[in-house]
């Protein structure tokens, strides 16, 4: 074997290593984003959860082409960008809303509506509505805590 030969074979395992962990990452971000509650999506403020159903499956569709066809390496760099906005910006703001809080927060579990730190004054005056909103500094509170 060539010395030409030696590193286009190194190059070519480089490239499907990469491919591999791109799969890896795209997949992540689908399969992050199949686990996740459809509510939650609308409640962070965000796509339905159908949208980025797709934005995050057809980069993971073509990456596994990628791999097989031995497709471009800008093409897969754009889908990973399309997983990682997923990942970096959309699922930071779903999982709030997402329900299983226990393993961010402790062992409290989820919220029991009163108590210190719960958000609430327990001062409640003649209109039925709380006088003040400890946490947020008056308006309104906010929903994640219910």
């Amino acid at each position: 074997m060539t010395l030409i030969g030696a590193a286009n074979t190194l190059l070519g395992w480089f490239y499907l290593l990469f491919d591999v962990a791109l799969l890896a990452f795209t997949l992540w971000a689908f399969v992050d984003c199949l686990i996740r509650p459809g509510y939650a999506f609308g409640l962070a403020g965000r796509k339905s959860k159908w949208v980025w159903l797709l934005i995050t499956g057809f980069p993971a569709i073509v990456q596994v082409l990628t791999i097989v066809a031995n497709g471009s390496v800008y093409m897969s760099l754009f889908l990973a960008f399309l997983s990682g906005l997923y990942l970096f910006d959309v699922r930071p703001a779903v999982r709030d809303y997402s329900g299983n809080r226990s393993r961010r927060r402790g062992s409290g579990g989820g919220h029991t509506g009163s108590g210190e730190g719960s958000g609430w004054s327990g001062n409640y005056g003649t209109g039925g509505e709380p006088e003040s909103y400890d946490r947020w500094g008056g308006g309104t509170p906010d929903p994640r805590s219910w």
